[in-house]
């Protein structure tokens, strides 16, 4: 025969097992409402077209040059602010 405390034991061991695959169900459900009824396995895709790579440039020559023009805008407006050619009043 169990003895109490084997018995809470073995009820607890239950009731844990119980939540747990209450919980795996919840998960699952939402993993259908989110992804969909199908199990599809995401793949990579190794082909890189030339037109991806085009697409890479243009942005990165996009990035260069706007971040270029920031930065010359910041050094030029330092040396107007700094030889006083231009006043910036706050109040």
């Amino acid at each position: 025969m169990l003895g109490s405390s084997e018995r809470k034991f073995l009820r607890m061991s239950i009731q844990q097992t119980k939540i747990q695959s209450d919980l795996e169900k919840r998960l699952k459900l939402l993993h259908r409402q989110v992804y969909g009824k199908s199990e599809n396995k995401l793949t990579y895709s190794d082909n890189i077209t030339t037109s991806d790579i085009s697409y890479l440039y243009q942005d990165l020559s996009k990035i260069a040059f706007l971040s270029s023009v920031a930065i010359g805008t910041q050094i030029i407006l330092y040396f107007l602010l700094q030889n006083h050619i231009l006043k910036f009043n706050l109040f």
